[in-house]
């Protein structure tokens, strides 16, 4: 990883958390279509996966067949991880509004570091630290607020548990892809990821007896729309940035999700915010300007 991440690498990435913040309120959309979250999250990685397949079939075949079988073991782990992270996070927009379930989602920079100090020995300067206090901070504060103006009741602790559950596994997803992605290139990468998460969730389908068709052309269309643009365009993003860019400073750059998911979630669905807690996601986008904009030396690994 070079010790500056280049110019092209953050404006990656900036585009990537454009893409997934419309995730939550397609979502929305798809539920109140009623479709159950195990389906949206099942097509999702399905169809992220079949569109990448042609791609990968012409230039990643090789690389993938080279493969010892370590990198299987963690490429499966992190299938898996990514599966439990869109079962989680997605059921709980079934219970909470979209601004409490993205900002406990992005709190996945804690663990993230949590799991870079015990696993990868990193070692963070003032300005990630002070960047990460900033930013977790407000965005507990934020959920801490209460419900938001005009959203029915329907801020609940189960979902806050359910979307702090999507931020630990998406954080175990990260960090075992920083260890792979520097042995395999991005198409093939993904690929297999979104795959073994397809076939994980389209599993737990089948187990529950939760049928896989029969809904609205309006559901399947928002489906498709959300794995294309959050999923092969947004996710795939982190994972092509994640080569040049620290997992955390990836982490922390997602809490600007909320805030737009909020935006999108006002004009869309009508969800009202506080002022405190308009308040507090100009804090969020102050943490997250200061982490991404640190200097070098305040984000290494030993």
């Amino acid at each position: 990883m070079p010790s500056r991440p280049p110019l092209s690498a953050l404006i990656i990435l900036a585009l990537g958390v454009l893409a997934v913040s419309s995730s939550a309120i397609l979502i929305r959309l798809m539920q109140l279509e009623g479709m159950p979250s195990l389906v949206i999250a099942a097509l999702r990685l399905s169809i992220a996966t079949l569109i990448l397949t042609p791609l990968v079939w012409l230039r990643g075949r090789a690389e993938l067949r080279a493969l010892p079988s370590r990198s299987w073991l963690l490429i499966t782990l992190s299938g898996v991880f990514l599966a439990l992270h869109f079962i989680f996070w997605i059921s709980s927009l079934e219970q909470t509004t979209v601004l409490i379930s993205t900002v406990l989602v992005v709190t996945s920079p804690i663990w993230v570091s949590i799991l870079e100090v015990v696993f990868l020995r990193a070692r963070f300067g003032r300005d990630v630290v002070f960047g990460l206090l900033i930013t977790l901070t407000a965005g507990m504060l934020i959920a801490l607020t209460g419900q938001t103006e005009g959203d029915g009741g329907t801020g609940t602790l189960g979902g806050a548990v359910l979307a702090l559950l999507g931020a630990i596994t998406v954080a175990v997803y990260l960090v075992i892809g920083r260890g792979v992605r520097a042995r395999l290139s991005l198409l093939p990468y993904i690929w297999s990821v979104y795959g073994i998460g397809a076939l994980v969730v389209v599993g737990v389908c089948i187990v529950s007896g939760v049928p896989l068709t029969g809904y609205s052309l309006t559901a399947y269309a928002l489906v498709a729309a959300n794995a294309v643009l959050s999923q092969v365009i947004g996710h795939s993003t982190f994972n092509y940035v994640v080569k040049f860019v620290p997992a955390t400073t990836i982490g922390v750059a997602t809490q600007l999700e909320p805030v737009l998911s909020a935006v999108l979630a006002f004009f869309v669905l009508g969800e009202m915010l506080l002022p405190v807690q308009i308040v507090i996601g100009v804090q969020i986008l102050l943490g997250v300007l200061l982490v991404v904009l640190a200097p070098p030396q305040t984000a290494r690994s030993e």
